[in-house]
């Protein structure tokens, strides 16, 4: 009876705590817990700690199908929550710390990258051929030399004269 325990597994799996309750309380009154409030208590106690949490705990007045209830409403809550975990677990092992996907654990790296999709599809053949490809390094040595032009140019000479500025005294306007 000790060894009986509801947990996030459980959950996970699907296993509904209606079922785990029917089944402590069969066991509780084998073993001579004569009070239903006494079996109750047995079956709130042995559900895993993060769980019960959200339990209420049972009153003496408590009726089997008000707290099996109470257990299925708090079960879809458990599942869902397992389900998101081990969904963002996932997630987060397949990919590594630069956002690169990893492959699953079970599956070999290379079947992985055979399972990954072509990217060239759709692409030139020249474009598909360069990335199947290995490039030879390129090194200064390889580049062919253009000298850069020059950044200073001779200045340019103005074809016609400069234009005298105009003074902007009162003397130039007429009448002033």
């Amino acid at each position: 009876m000790d060894s009986t325990r509801y947990t996030w597994d459980d959950a996970l799996g699907g296993k509904e705590p209606r079922e785990y309750a029917q089944n402590m309380i069969r066991l509780t009154r084998s073993a001579d817990r004569t009070t239903f409030y006494g079996q109750l208590l047995r079956v709130r106690d042995n559900i895993e700690r993060s769980l019960r949490s959200v339990i209420m705990n049972p009153t003496g007045n408590a009726t089997l199908p008000e707290f099996l209830g109470h257990l299925d409403l708090k079960f879809l809550d458990w599942h869902d929550q397992v389900t998101q975990r081990d969904e963002r677990m996932a997630a987060k092992r397949r990919t590594d710390r630069t956002g690169k996907h990893r492959p699953p654990p079970n599956i070999d790296s290379r079947q992985y990258r055979s399972q990954e999709p072509d990217r060239n599809v759709g692409r030139p053949a020249a474009t598909a051929s360069y990335n199947t490809k290995l490039q030879p390094s390129i090194t200064p040595a390889t580049l062919p030399f253009h000298p850069l032009p020059s950044t200073r140019s001779p200045p340019e000479r103005q074809s016609t004269p400069p234009v005298a500025m105009a003074s902007h005294s009162n003397d130039d306007v007429p009448g002033g």
